[in-house]
């Protein structure tokens, strides 16, 4: 039986991290786009910069349990700093959870950039400080330039299973507990620039229809709490947003354990709070079906959301199936450039040991990249089958 503690390894889905369109170059579009965890996204072109969230303190899951919680100004500087920003137009709140807005904030006032947001998120800048003049509440609809960015608010839902509902009607001053910091109204954003469009839909609901005017050539789509819906509710957020706005490229965001520091690898969420793996292959599906490129974003890659994502070739020696044993997962690797698997694959230290499975008679072709189906085996049948393959 699958522990609610434990989560799902991350190289499952090593192939889809490729490295993004380089943000400089002759076919550059001029934005660039930095994802930074959970459903924080920087975007910039040459004059402005816009910060979507901007959420990095990250408190610790004790601490969420056991005392107030506050932003971190060190590591908030710490990552602003390393994800190179020196000046900033507007922070753009989806909505008023701690995970959204914990750090918006001190973010703004830092920069003396405007927030953005429900009428609950500026109630949190009120309680933070915030002079009126940086404080812009937004509703359904409502569209900000800034320099070629055009950014409009749509109206949208929290994910099902919504921890802290309802608004935030007096100014908030931290500390204070984590479910202080209410949803409120929730948005999605739909961004426009010359180089092109883009969706950023930081929950994972819909409204049916909401999105039916909007095309967008990349769409950050939220997958929290996708995984633990009925097949059916999952087939509607699909049509309702992906199918809805047609995006070339998607890459799914709020995956990560927001619990977890920005200075450590991203990983999935415990099963306890969500099954990303069922919602990463969802949505890996769906894209194989609709002939979209999926692409996991990596924090802290800055990339040319606009440009040709490069999907990984086939090469001689590479992450190529994804192996089950003892009910633990790793990958496996081709040896040779051949047309099937012709060597074992090492799961490296899963069950306490390594061990190897052979895979050799179930590659397939899917979305340009050669995967291998999913092997089952215990840890005895997959060392006797590493030693009859060889």
């Amino acid at each position: 039986m699958r522990s609610p503690l434990a989560r799902p390894s991350m190289t499952l889905y090593a192939a889809l991290a490729t490295p993004g369109p380089p943000p400089e170059g002759p076919t550059a579009s001029g934005v660039r786009a930095v994802f930074l965890g959970t459903s924080t996204l920087l975007l910039r072109d040459a004059r402005h910069t816009i910060l979507i969230d901007g959420f990095f303190s990250r408190p610790p899951l004790w601490r969420l349990a056991a005392r107030p919680i506050a932003p971190d100004e060190r590591t908030i500087d710490a990552c602003l700093t390393r994800a190179g920003v020196t000046k900033l137009d507007a922070v753009l709140c989806a909505h008023s959870h701690y995970d959204h807005a914990l750090d918006a904030p001190v973010i703004a006032r830092k920069y003396g950039a405007r927030l953005y947001g429900s009428d609950s998120t500026v109630n949190i800048g009120r309680g933070y400080g915030l002079p009126q003049e940086l404080l812009v509440e937004a509703g359904d609809g409502a569209v900000f330039a800034f320099g070629d960015f055009r950014v409009t608010f749509v109206h949208a839902l929290h994910s099902p299973g919504d921890v802290a509902e309802g608004a935030v009607t007096e100014p908030l001053t931290p500390p204070a507990p984590y479910r202080a910091w209410k949803s409120g109204q929730c948005f999605s954003f739909f961004v426009r620039h010359p180089a092109g469009s883009l969706l950023v839909h930081p929950s994972a609901n819909h409204v049916p229809g909401k999105l039916a005017d909007f095309h967008a050539d990349t769409a950050y789509l939220s997958v929290g709490r996708l995984g633990g819906q009925p097949p059916g509710w999952r087939e509607e957020y699909w049509r309702e947003t992906v199918t809805a706005t047609d995006p070339a490229t998607v890459l799914p965001i709020h995956w990560d354990d927001f619990t977890s520091p920005l200075t450590r690898p991203l990983r999935a969420m415990p099963y306890f709070m969500d099954d990303v793996a069922a919602a990463l292959d969802f949505v890996e599906e769906r894209c194989r079906r609709d002939r979209r490129t999926l692409v996991l974003p990596t924090a802290w890659q800055e990339v040319d959301p606009f440009g040709k994502w490069r999907l990984p070739e086939q090469p001689g020696s590479g992450v190529v199936a994804a192996v089950r044993v003892d009910g633990r997962t790793g990958l496996a690797r081709r040896s040779g450039p051949g047309g099937r698997i012709s060597d074992l694959a090492e799961v490296t230290r899963y069950t306490g040991r390594d061990i190897a499975a052979a895979v050799s008679s179930t590659e397939r072709r899917r979305s340009g990249r050669f995967w291998a189906g999913w092997v089952t085996m215990t840890s005895s049948a997959a060392v006797e089958a590493a030693k009859s393959s060889r």
